[in-house]
């Protein structure tokens, strides 16, 4: 595991990114820390280390503005990132300051960098081919694999990592689809347990002109609900460098005590918690149920993802500063907030940084 920080310094600026914990395949880490050592000596020569940071093994580097044409240009020559395909760029501007810092990340995209272990329910969306129209009006919907946390996994898969679903589904076919769905994405099902005690759940969604959603939820119980703290193993954890969860299976059900067993199983295996709330009032007993397990489980969290209206109502907060301050004096390390149109902002104890929406 590597937790990596890096700093960018001058006279006059400090900045801090703080980045999740990566698990590297050990023969490609090898590799890595070869590639690290050759160009940590290159980028020396071009300038003081207050300008370019990096990991201990070299999966990331963080290159001042100034240098990143020589590095770039010794990149290319490098024989172990020869095609566009193994150099991966973004460039950060920072809040407040007037640089750039760029990232790059070293390795074949087909390598598994690391593993995400996603738990949390799986449904079945139907979601409505008519806009701008209440959900008694739709007539016609289009089937879709869901879940938040099996986006986030598939997500993790279609970008190179490896992503493992933990959850459950019922002997339905609904159920087949969601596991037919996730696996043709990449993610590992090995953990997707099946059970004849309840169906998979469904969701009916309707969009009105603004793309706000309507839900109506058929999961009364659902297979989900029925996963068992017995299911969740260490073995399940000994690749884990990240565990991600949201909240609509901390209701009162065995899956709640499967979540916490979850939890203090990653925890122990030294993995990065990422909490997304993903707030769904229709599916609990009252909003005070759902503010009470949300507030309960915030402070397993390394990472929370809130949306702009979710901020006040998970933290009691009326600001996104306020939260932040708030979530990092409980534990936490990173908060992304989505303001939809408006972007999204992220806070660390340090620093902060917004952007507008695309």
């Amino acid at each position: 595991m590597v937790t990596a920080f890096f700093q960018i310094k001058n006279s006059k600026q400090f900045f801090q990114i703080f980045f999740v914990r990566l698990l590297i395949v050990k023969q490609y880490r090898k590799n890595n820390i070869l590639l690290y050592r050759k160009l940590w000596h290159k980028v020396e020569r071009l300038k003081n280390k207050s300008d370019i940071s990096a990991t201990e093994d070299g999966q990331l580097l963080v290159v001042h503005r100034k240098n990143i044409l020589a590095v770039n240009q010794y990149l290319t020559r490098c024989r172990r990132v020869q095609c566009a395909d193994h150099i991966q760029q973004r460039t950060f501007t920072r809040t407040g300051f007037s640089n750039d810092c760029h990232i790059f990340s070293f390795g074949n995209r087909k390598t598994n960098i690391f593993q995400s272990l996603d738990c949390g329910e799986l449904l079945t969306d139907f979601v409505p081919q008519q806009r701008g129209c209440a959900l008694d009006e739709v007539v016609q919907f289009e089937r879709v694999a869901g879940g938040a946390p099996a986006n986030v996994a598939t997500a993790v898969a279609r970008l190179g990592g490896r992503a493992q679903m933990i959850s459950q589904v019922g002997e339905d076919a609904f159920g087949t689809h969601i596991l037919k769905t996730l696996h043709a994405n990449g993610v590992n099902i090995s953990t997707v347990f099946r059970t004849g005690r309840a169906n998979t759940a469904l969701a009916f969604v309707s969009l009105d002109k603004n793309g706000n959603r309507e839900f109506s939820f058929y999961r009364n119980p659902s297979a989900d609900l029925f996963l068992d703290e017995a299911q969740i193993t260490p073995d399940i954890f000994a690749d884990c460098a990240v565990l991600h969860f949201c909240s609509v299976d901390l209701v009162d059900a065995p899956v709640k005590q499967a979540h916490r067993k979850a939890i203090r199983l990653a925890k122990d295996a030294g993995a990065f918690l990422s909490f997304d709330p993903n707030v769904r009032l229709p599916l609990w007993g009252s909003p005070e149920s759902c503010q009470a397990a949300i507030r309960e489980f915030l402070p397993y969290a390394d990472l929370v993802k809130l949306s702009d209206d979710e901020v006040e109502f998970c933290t009691g907060c009326k600001t996104e500063r306020k939260a932040a301050e708030l979530l990092f004096s409980r534990g936490c390390r990173l908060l992304l907030v989505t303001r939809g149109a408006g972007g999204a902002a992220v806070y660390t104890p340090n620093a902060s940084a917004e952007t507008k929406a695309h």
